[in-house]
């Protein structure tokens, strides 16, 4: 059976918290399974025992042969931390602490449900800074999922993904057994976790292997390199998007990660340097020297920081990142994302003007680009198949709406199919000019971690070569199909 302990709350639909634990980050897909298993942090003891709780309650859930789900953020754009309906989802959001930290080596162990604002809070106390965690930067985003698919990150191109920082997982398998899972325990495994999403199990534990950043007169920094957001004429777009594309993915230093955002009508860069400010200047100058002359104004600006003021920005205090969570319920917005890997062909002029007339045609909500080529980590470890692109593009349309009512406690699921329906036109329209747009040898699969509802069954997409090796690794681990995500 199903049970409730200090370490475990159940959840049933009529109860007060179900719309909270049943939904993620985006509401677009109904959820609503039959029960939720709450697993919670507590002490050191009853973590073991949490642990040990969620052994028996997949043992349980096979033997009567329900589907299985794990949610630890809640941001799966195609809804896989979410039951549809019937089955059991495994709420680990709040089992979010770190277990072990050794300040000397960088290495901490964490609990799966961890999301990324409240681990970097902890990590920056944790190592006064001098270590760092190469995710990303929306702190909402669960660890789990992040580093299961990949995880792109601002400082990626010298540390690698998400992934390739983690040296190894505890696992609950189809069988109930508690699995440790590394390069030396459960190799095939430990490969297919890295870079899949896949539903091989129920990570409880992560074991991250921090980088440790570089001294400098003022202790460990980064240095943020940014623009606002600019509305360029499309010469100066032309011009700034092919200088970026070709120095933050050829000629910069591993240092040196950049982002573009790409809004209708406007564009910024966002970047981070993994040092000082002085370094910073000595090595960016010539390429900041060109963006100012494209622009027409002395318009990037450098900013010396720890790595959790970086992440932190202005929107946000440590005392709100160590409290992360999802936004409240009447805050929860319907979004679709998809997402394109360019490889060998730069974006060339007709291109980049055309995309960025799309994005105001069909109201695209944004667009991002994330430079990757030239990373020192290209031939990484894991299932992720696409560490040779130039960079990810990938983009999303929101409707927020009133979905959720605090009174009845129920969400309006008409409203949300029908706005849901209605942010699938522009995504459409706008896949379909890139496909037409861009050259097939530009284009190599998607990013899981963006991952496009429409492409569901399209495996190879994502998994590209590995799709196969996936597929039997999965039918070896979990035959009976027990896991759902």
């Amino acid at each position: 059976m199903l049970y409730a302990n200090a370490n475990v709350k159940l959840v049933v639909p009529g109860d007060k918290n179900y719309p909270w634990h049943s939904t993620g980050n985006q509401i677009n897909w109904k959820s609503l399974p039959s029960y939720i298993v709450v697993v919670r942090s507590t002490n050191d003891v009853e973590n073991v025992r949490s642990t040990n709780d969620v052994e028996n309650g997949v043992k349980c859930a096979a033997s009567y042969k329900m589907t299985l789900a794990a949610k630890s953020g809640g941001h799966s754009f195609a809804g896989t931390s979410q039951l549809a309906s019937g089955g059991v989802l495994v709420d680990f959001t709040e089992f979010n602490n770190v277990e072990s930290i050794n300040v000397e080596t960088g290495l901490i162990t964490v609990q799966s449900g961890i999301l990324l604002g409240r681990l970097y809070a902890l990590i920056s106390d944790a190592f006064d800074s001098k270590f760092i965690f190469g995710g990303g930067t929306c702190p909402s985003v669960g660890l789990a999922g992040h580093v299961l698919g990949g995880g792109f990150g601002l400082y990626g191109r010298g540390v690698g993904m998400s992934m390739d920082q983690v040296v190894g997982f505890e696992v609950v398998d189809a069988q109930g057994r508690i699995k440790q899972v590394s390069q030396k325990e459960n190799h095939l495994l430990f490969w297919a976790l890295k870079g899949s999403c896949g539903s091989f199990g129920f990570v409880t534990k992560i074991v991250i292997q921090c980088t440790q950043l570089k001294e400098t007169i003022d202790g460990p920094m980064v240095t943020s390199v940014n623009t606002p957001y600019m509305n360029l004429t499309d010469s100066q777009l032309v011009d700034f998007v092919d200088l970026w594309q070709r120095y933050a993915i050829k000629e910069s230093p591993n240092e040196y990660t950049s982002t573009l955002a790409l809004h209708p009508g406007s564009i910024k860069m966002n970047s981070v340097y993994t040092g000082g400010i002085e370094e910073a200047k000595t090595v960016l100058t010539p390429f900041i020297e060109k963006i100012n002359r494209i622009v027409g104004s002395n318009i990037v600006t450098l900013q010396q920081s720890t790595m959790l003021d970086q992440v932190m920005g202005i929107k946000y205090t440590k005392e709100q990142f160590l409290h992360m969570q999802l936004p409240e319920l009447e805050k929860r917005e319907v979004k679709l994302v998809k997402s394109v890997n360019i490889r060998k062909e730069f974006l060339n002029s007709h291109q980049i003007k055309t995309i960025m007339k799309g994005l105001s045609q069909f109201n695209v909500t944004y667009m991002e680009f994330k430079a990757w080529g030239g990373s020192k980590v290209i031939n990484g470890f894991g299932s992720y198949p696409y560490r040779n692109i130039l960079f990810d593009l990938h983009y999303g349309t929101t409707k927020s709406g009133n979905y959720y009512n605090p009174e009845t406690q129920l969400f309006d699921y008409n409203l949300i199919d029908r706005d849901t329906q209605s942010v699938m036109t522009p995504m459409e329209n706008m896949e379909q000019l890139l496909l037409s747009t861009l050259k097939r040898r530009q284009i190599q699969g998607g990013y899981i971690g963006y991952s496009d509802i429409q492409k569901a069954d399209d495996l190879k997409y994502y998994y590209g070569q590995n799709t196969e090796k996936l597929k039997r690794i999965k039918k070896h681990v979990d035959p009976n199909n027990v896991f759902n995500n």
